[in-house]
């Protein structure tokens, strides 16, 4: 029974991904500010050109893929740390190239955080005001706030941050593949080279918003919980309390991994 169910979650995982693959093809998003504003627009697949991207990525994958079967021989002390800087790096280089201004909301909570810091504006709580009309959003203006105090006010600052919680990202994603595979003779690296390099998550840390932060606390606890289902440490359990409660807090679907964690947990016991 417990097989079945198992078998039929996987099956209708593999249909979203599936439809999501083959959506792809015909139907793209694209994101531009100055025209559309800050909010996406589907339009007509340029089948051409993607199928090219798929192919530069393919061929570069492949060669990532050889590059960290080499890898193997070293020391994680010593790989880890340098993919990690490597990604720090991109990242830096990313930020420098393409400069992006807050907009939209994360102007308004940039804003809000920058009047409380300095005007000492609570205004927004007011019945009429900004963060009692979305109070999701309360946990990013205290964190830009308390960031801002402590450091210089300025937006390298708060973008250094957003890598540092990408490389985190990354981190526990690796340690969550060994976790789930420690079977593996080998260390593996490429799971953390594919994760630090990821396109999408590159770039994400030129925003300024809390979709980054909350990432990395999410995963940190899947991490902490998928461990606690093997091992049966309460600490694991508490840790991975902890990161859930921190990443629902800057973003609230931490229900979503609670349930997955429960879920989880009530097939291990069976």
């Amino acid at each position: 029974m417990v097989r079945a169910i198992q078998k039929t979650l996987y099956l209708i995982l593999a249909c979203f991904i599936g439809l999501f693959i083959a959506s792809s093809f015909f139907i793209r998003a694209k994101y531009n500010y100055f025209v559309y504003g800050d909010t996406p627009v589907l339009e007509k697949q340029q089948l051409g050109l993607f199928i090219l991207g798929i192919v530069v990525v393919l061929a570069l994958s492949v060669i990532l893929y050889k590059i960290c079967l080499k890898l193997n021989q070293y020391s994680w002390k010593i790989v880890i740390p340098v993919i990690l800087l490597c990604s720090f790096a991109i990242q830096i280089v990313i930020i420098f190239l393409f400069p992006r201004l807050p907009t939209d909301d994360s102007q308004t909570v940039l804003s809000l955080a920058l009047d409380m810091l300095y005007r000492n504006d609570y205004s927004s709580f007011d019945t009429t005001g900004y963060l009692h009309m979305f109070p999701f959003n309360f946990s990013i203006v205290v964190y830009l706030k308390t960031l801002l105090q402590l450091f210089p006010d300025n937006y390298l600052v708060i973008k250094i941050f957003n890598i540092l919680f990408t490389l985190l990202t990354s981190l526990m994603i690796y340690l969550l593949y060994k976790e789930l595979n420690d079977n593996s003779k080998d260390q593996d690296y490429g799971i953390l080279v594919f994760a630090a390099t990821y396109i999408p998550s590159l770039f994400m840390s030129n925003l300024i918003y809390n979709d980054v932060i909350a990432t990395a606390f999410l995963t940190s606890a899947l991490y902490f919980a998928v461990k606690f289902i093997k091992r049966k440490s309460i600490k694991d359990i508490v840790f991975a309390a902890i990161f859930l409660a921190v990443g629902n807090y800057f973003r609230s679907i931490g229900v979503i991994f609670l349930i997955a964690v429960v879920v989880s947990l009530l097939f291990n016991m069976r």
